[in-house]
């Protein structure tokens, strides 16, 4: 057995996949197996994984139908055989610490959630040089002050128990391809006493204009409730008001998405999308909660009618008058 399985989702990567598995298998850690998990890719991913399965003992290919990224991480959560799991997207890329340093706060921190900081990079930027220094301080931390720091919902910066992740059949959800690293990484939360925080910057996220973050999704406000009502419980009463405030603000703001010229669903479907997101459990909970000191008071006022056709045609009046 060996102590780490790096699991691999890959699909359609061709020009990224070579980086990827070149710098895990650059790692200062030797002790661990790659799993690739070709999600039924139509480029030439699938031969390069073979490729590499044929150049290095430590890797193993798993090839499936086409499923997204939930399927492809949960099938390679179902063939490893590592004691720790570490996930890493394809068309990303890692520091040679990466494995060493996760893995020794896991062993010191055995019911805690490791994670580690990372740097963000524009797919037309060079690459990353990372820091060959030794592990910076790692200190204790809450839920809140991770997820301030943008570093929560993420799989890729952080290691996993594998027998807690078996134990407890924690797995992403496979109708969902977007946010669904907020909701493994909550159920995961549920059996860890605290949060270790090393700010190593030990992974590259590639942030790609053709990645499903970037594309244009009509139900992203609705979408964006998943993770804020999720976080609650681990967010701590002292700091509620203060995260229902950003996010009302975030809220307000996606209100326009429906709107977008590349929706072409009616106007009125569009009303009545944002009017049940309005009226839904999570979207009154933090109206409730919110202090609302971000806001118009005319706004809060308009919102606890629960009307969007309302709040609607306040912002074209306000629109309107600010043309003037």
């Amino acid at each position: 057995m060996k102590e780490i399985s790096v699991i691999v989702p890959v699909y359609k990567v061709e020009p990224y996949l070579r980086r990827c598995v070149d710098s895990i298998l650059a790692q200062t850690f030797k002790d661990f197996e790659l799993i690739l998990v070709d999600d039924g890719s139509p480029d030439n991913c699938p031969v390069i994984c073979d490729e590499y399965a044929k150049k290095d003992g430590r890797i193993r290919v798993v090839h499936k139908k086409n499923g997204g990224i939930s399927s492809a991480r949960n099938a390679g959560i179902a063939v490893a055989q590592g004691k720790y799991f570490l996930f890493c997207d394809s068309d990303d890329y890692v520091s040679p610490q990466w494995c060493m340093c996760l893995y020794e706060q896991i062993k010191k921190n055995p019911n805690s959630s490791i994670v580690c900081d990372l740097i963000r990079i524009d797919d037309s930027e060079e690459l990353y040089k990372f820091q060959e220094e030794g592990v910076l301080r790692a200190s204790k931390t809450d839920y809140y002050q991770v997820y301030l720091m943008g570093l929560s919902a993420y799989v890729w910066n952080k290691i996993y128990v594998a027998e807690k992740i078996k134990k407890y059949q924690l797995c992403f959800c496979e109708t969902e391809n977007i946010f669904e690293d907020v909701d493994f990484n909550l159920k995961y939360l549920k059996y860890c006493d605290n949060c270790i925080y090393l700010p190593q910057k030990l992974y590259a996220y590639v942030q790609r204009a053709e990645s499903i973050m970037h594309t244009y999704e009509p139900d992203w406000l609705a979408m964006h409730m998943l993770p804020f009502y999720g976080r609650i419980s681990f967010i701590g009463e002292e700091n509620l008001v203060a995260y229902c405030d950003s996010w009302l603000y975030q809220f307000l703001h996606l209100f326009s998405n429906v709107f977008d010229e590349r929706n072409s669903a009616p106007w009125i479907k569009k009303i009545f999308y944002n009017q049940r997101v309005l009226s839904s459990k999570e979207f009154q909970f933090c109206l409730k909660h919110a202090s609302g000191k971000n806001e118009n008071s005319i706004v809060i006022k308009i919102l606890k009618t629960k009307s969007y056709l309302l709040y609607w045609m306040f912002e074209r009046i306000v629109d309107i008058w600010h043309k003037k």
